[in-house]
């Protein structure tokens, strides 16, 4: 028997303030509330677009990089 695992997933897209999408953004998710350690970076597409699939359930922190500078 193993114990259920909850994961989930989570998508976005990154847009600027004042409207249009920002592509090759680095987008970091840090888990929070538990105490195992996880995090996860993946990159915008050129649409602007991200997703992250199979994440431990969770409250996390999202940080969002362009060319090395967070920017969220």
């Amino acid at each position: 028997v193993f114990p259920q695992q909850q994961i989930g997933s989570f998508n976005g897209t990154i847009e600027r303030f004042r409207g249009g999408i920002v592509a090759d953004v680095q987008v970091t998710i840090i888990l929070i509330s538990d105490s195992k350690q996880f995090s996860k970076t993946e990159t915008s597409n050129n649409l602007g677009k991200f997703s992250f699939n199979n994440v431990p359930a969770g409250s996390y922190l999202v940080e969002i990089k362009n060319q090395g500078e967070v920017i969220y």
